[in-house]
């Protein structure tokens, strides 16, 4: 009985966020007090670390970046974008709201690598941008992709050439034979939301490596991210922490566990995050939204600890490696030497989708706190079955057979043997 009690209100992690409820209100307190502090040239300064020549510019999303580079560059007669069909949808709707095809790219066959190389031999002519998504921790293929891209662009004009771009949402700070993830493609997408490795409620980035794009020719909003739209991020935070915490999230636990063994299908839907695909007449204009000082002063202010929170991460992520590598059962993202990688949650791949739904209801009666896949693969979706040209069949099982375990700093190694022990 005991046992149990200790196993009921157990530290669960499914929710972790760098800025708390109460920190966020002691971080106002303190903005109000230096408002006038232009923080978009201090965070500029910090991010040179990462990276080091490059211009960069600020969002209300991280997408909203992308959109921007894309119609920055919408007169050029190449207009096919390649992107990993597992992805976030938005990323998808972007490229069509800004005027081009997405090209599904593949998952190689049990592998977090994709097929790009050979898409961009079948489409080189066509190609304006090749996406590599940095999905699962940091993708090795970039070197390989980069060097391909260069070979084609060594004898075109400025207006044929391809562009390479880093979608580094979930791998911020991952970096390899130190480069940093995002430092390598001539541009990068950052993200930095409620449960990213660095976070301004909402918002996010665009990174020009090669320094290309002219400032005022980025043709966003001038409105800025409200009061009021922080306010309702602030608030949300204090929902989830309060699910969160050590009280009350074990019986929210058993309401997911309850939902998910009786099939309820709407709270099976959000608690799979399987999200409903949409495309809009237009991109809303909340994405084009100029983000504002006080966000940039949260992201300035978390960038002193990053370092600190990302060795967690990859500590935590190392502890479950070592231990599941062994089981037959599993697959891994592919180790990379020198590779300091960062996974906001660790991915871990079965190879067959009985064993991953057996762990998966498994993992309620342990009071594990494991996740379903975040995405789907887009191809799959109906509202872009006009732009397929294959089947993305390897990202289709990835997103069906994988399982994320949380690697934040609220995680600790009782719950990470719990999980080990589960899966072994």
């Amino acid at each position: 009985m005991n046992s149990l009690f200790k196993n009921f209100f157990a530290n669960k992690s499914r929710f972790h966020f760098n800025l708390t409820f109460f920190g966020i209100i002691k971080k106002c307190f303190f903005y109000i007090k230096n408002y006038k502090v232009d923080y978009h040239q201090i965070l500029i300064h910090k991010f040179k670390i990462y990276f080091s020549k490059s211009n960069i510019f600020f969002f209300n999303h991280g997408r909203s970046g992308f959109f921007l580079l894309l119609k920055y560059f919408n007169k050029r007669t190449k207009k096919k974008v390649l992107i990993n069909s597992l992805t976030l949808f938005e990323m998808i709707n972007m490229v069509i709201y800004a005027e081009y095809d997405p090209v599904f790219i593949d998952n190689k066959k049990n592998s977090f690598e994709t097929n790009t190389i050979e898409l961009i031999n079948k489409y080189q002519e066509e190609i304006a941008f090749v996406v590599v998504t940095h999905l699962n921790g940091l993708n090795k293929e970039i070197f390989e992709i980069k060097n391909k891209i260069d070979q084609i662009n060594k004898n075109r004009k400025q207006e044929d050439k391809i562009y390479l771009v880093e979608d580094t949402a979930v791998s911020f700070g991952a970096k390899y034979k130190n480069v940093f993830c995002g430092a390598v493609g001539d541009f990068s997408i950052l993200s930095f939301n409620i449960m990213k490795n660095i976070t301004s409620l909402t918002g996010g980035a665009l990174v020009d490596n090669i320094n290309i794009i002219n400032s005022k020719k980025i043709n966003f909003s001038q409105s800025k991210v409200s009061i009021k739209d922080i306010t309702k991020k602030i608030f949300f935070v204090f929902l989830l922490q309060f699910l969160n915490s050590k009280i009350i999230f074990p019986f929210f636990f058993v309401f997911i566990k309850f939902a998910y063994k009786r099939n309820i299908n709407f709270f099976l839907r959000k608690y799979r995050t399987d999200f409903q695909t949409y495309i809009s007449n237009s991109i809303p204009f909340d994405f084009l939204k100029k983000i504002s000082n006080f966000q940039l002063f949260l992201l300035s202010d978390q960038l002193e600890d990053i370092e600190f929170n990302n060795n967690i991460r990859i500590e935590n992520s190392k502890y479950l490696y070592e231990n599941l590598k062994d089981n037959k059962n599993l697959l891994f993202p592919q180790k990379i030497f020198n590779q300091e990688n960062i996974y906001i949650d660790f991915p871990i791949l079965c190879k067959k989708k009985e064993y991953k739904d057996y762990i998966f209801l498994k993992s309620f009666d342990s009071y594990v706190d494991i996740k379903n896949y975040y995405y789907t693969s887009c191809d799959t979706q109906e509202i872009y079955f006009k732009y397929k040209d294959i089947d993305c069949e390897n990202a289709k099982f990835i997103a069906e057979n994988i399982l994320m375990v949380p690697v934040n700093k609220s995680q600790n190694r009782r719950n990470l043997d719990k999980i080990v022990k589960l899966f072994n």
